[in-house]
């Protein structure tokens, strides 16, 4: 029987490689079930609390797998067998809101994911539990009370792991937790009568902890805050010590009575900001999705309001600033049907995502390339799949969609009779994790107009859902055997009439097929009307580019699309040029419009325009 560690466990899930866990044994950090939880059971409910909050109470916490079978081997038992079952027996994001509502303080930070096993729509799940904070232990559940589905308002239970079972903490060890508690806070050691006496005594009672404790440089910008913002009356009583946790400090507390509680959080030299609890639970629910379970690390804290006072935040805001966070600045909202939103604030930049070369070598090479390439990183992508019935309803509205208006357009415009509704399969492969359509239109004069738009699942490179919408300019011009000097590409536009698009035409063409690769595309796979959260913040590759058949001189950009309204530039003659935006897929038109000019001129600024401005196009 082979010997690992929980790292060792960890990184065999992550890698998508469950088989790796068969012959360890149940342990104190590892679970294994045949069967997902049965949600629809009370019962079934409970245990999932019961488990995670086990784990959550242990010092290095642990790993459940469900779709592994075990057997018994010498009074232990061994993981066996691998016992897929279909994705749509198990609702992952109902499992993260249970934890967070069956469990206080809910455990920070914990992954629940997808692995597909066994054939298409077969996997099994993982949820990874990392140790917690000192501070926030220990995790309580309801008490069982013999009556599934009722959940006890009064008492607690302090599940705990030990070897390879989960078992309830006695009584007795739950008040020596609490006497040991209230002497570290400078209270003196009690007996449990005296204890219960003391937290029902409202008007004479002390709080176990007191504002700021663990955060000796902040202690008093904590207390500040809290006295400002109404104190015990308002915030109630620390539930716990400050803890890193994210970008900055973080303390809860205990709302009177039967409020949801509060949260004083800070970043580094910032002023602190309160968060009612239900909405600290949104902030971690939208970065769930990101690697290792770390939200508040990846969509970092609430912006504090200016002027340095104490920011008040209430469940019902309609929209929070987000700050400091690795997904950079972002935008908590909540839905109408109360699903909280991430939207990265739209940024402009110059990376290129790992999937920038995808679908480039087609046969034979476009004269000129004008793409949009959506990167969307949503959480447990690896679940999804292209259905023949939602294959269909693509290839319905593909004639009609925004990047097969704008050919139309480019097509009239240039001479090219393009009619709509032609899309075929390729020019790359069509399968359950990808999609590859084009549509061609010829002229007279043997010049070629494509649309085409691609989309691939994620896969062992790539973790993302990567979707494409594009336009293929071909035509008869000849090629320049070498860079030609302006004045004579002046010449080459002249003998090519009608082939040179303006400024306004790209423009135009870059809107539809970025319209299309984040709204037509995506709903392949996913229902685009329902937020999806993320593990990454999602991205958009900006491109024009030309291309030759190997061998050739690759032709001059600006001899293919007239680039006189940015200006000069004092590069060598270009064949490329490309921007990457952060945005949220769902712009409205007037949105999306004013970041892409902004795109532009940002793109010809990098490259050499340096006179590039928006209003000179």
């Amino acid at each position: 029987m082979p010997e690992t560690g929980l790292e060792q466990a960890r990184t065999a899930l992550y890698a998508y490689n469950p088989s790796a866990l068969l012959g360890f044994p149940e342990c104190r950090w590892l679970d294994a079930k045949g069967a997902p939880y049965e949600l629809k059971s009370p019962s079934a409910v409970e245990e999932l609390a019961k488990d995670i909050a086990s784990f959550s109470n242990s010092t290095e916490g642990g790993v459940i797998v469900l779709g592994i079978g075990t057997r018994l081997e010498n009074g232990q038992e061994i993981l066996d067998r691998l016992l897929p079952f279909d994705r749509s027996s198990v609702d992952l994001d109902q499992m993260r809101k249970l934890l967070r509502e069956r469990i206080t303080p809910a455990p920070r930070n914990v992954s629940i994911e997808w692995t597909e096993h066994g054939g298409p729509g077969q996997g099994i799940v993982f949820i990874d539990v990392p140790p917690q904070a000192v501070g926030n232990l220990p995790h309580v559940v309801a008490a069982p009370n013999g009556k599934p589905g009722q959940v006890n308002p009064v008492t607690v239970a302090v599940p705990l792991r030990e070897s390879d079972g989960t078992h309830w903490l006695p009584r007795t060890e739950v008040q020596r937790l609490l006497s040991l508690g209230l002497a570290v806070s400078s209270a003196p050691s009690r007996t449990l009568h005296d204890l219960v006496d003391k937290l029902t005594a409202s008007d004479k009672a002390e709080p176990w902890y007191h504002v700021g404790q663990g955060a000796p440089g902040r202690e008093a910008a904590f207390r500040r805050a809290y006295d400002g913002l109404g104190g015990s009356a308002v915030l109630g009583e620390p539930a716990g010590a400050v803890n890193q946790d994210g970008p900055g400090l973080v303390q809860h507390f205990a709302a009177a009575g039967d409020g949801a509680g509060w949260v004083l959080c800070a970043l580094p030299g910032r002023p602190v900001v309160a968060v009612a609890e239900p909405l600290w639970q949104h902030l971690l629910a939208v970065g769930s999705g990101a690697p290792g379970g770390q939200a508040l690390a990846a969509v970092g804290f609430p912006a504090p309001a200016a002027g340095g006072t104490p920011t008040t935040l209430l469940e019902d805001a309609e929209a929070i600033e987000l700050v400091e966070g690795a997904w950079g600045p972002g935008q908590l909202t909540v839905a109408i049907d109360g699903e909280p939103i991430w939207r990265p604030t739209p940024a402009i930049g110059f990376d290129l995502p790992r999937a920038a070369r995808n679908w480039t070598a087609d046969a034979p090479t476009p004269k000129l390339r004008v793409r949009a390439l959506a990167t969307l990183p949503w959480a447990a992508a690896r679940e999804l799949e292209v259905t023949p019935e939602r294959r269909r309803t693509l290839l319905q509205a593909l004639p009609f969609c925004p990047i097969a208006a704008a050919v139309r357009t480019l097509s009239l415009r240039h001479g090219i009779d393009l009619p709509m509704g032609a899309w075929i399969p390729g020019p790359h492969h069509n399968a359950a994790d990808a999609v590859s359509y084009s549509s061609t239109g010829h002229s007279e004069d043997g010049a070629a107009l494509t649309a085409a738009v691609m989309l691939a699942l994620p896969n062992a490179m790539d973790p993302a859902v990567v979707s494409c919408a594009e336009v293929h300019l071909e035509g008869t011009a000849a090629r320049p055997a070498a860079p030609t000097p302006a004045r004579a590409r002046t010449r080459a536009r002249a003998l090519w009439p009608g082939r040179t698009l303006l400024v306004e035409e790209v423009e135009e063409t870059l809107l539809a097929a970025w319209r299309t690769a984040t709204g037509v595309l995506p709903s392949t796979v996913v229902d685009t009307s329902t937020p999806r959260p993320w593990s990454q913040p999602p991205t958009v590759l900006l491109q024009i580019a030309t291309g030759s058949a190997h061998g050739t001189a690759t032709p001059p950009l600006d001899l293919l699309v007239d680039l006189a309204p940015f200006g000069d530039s004092d590069r060598a003659p270009l064949t490329e040029m490309s921007v990457t935006v952060t945005a949220d897929p769902q712009l409205t038109e007037e949105e999306r419009r004013l970041l892409l000019r902004r795109a532009l001129v940002r793109m010809a600024q990098a490259f050499g325009y340096i006179d590039a401005a928006e209003d000179r196009f």
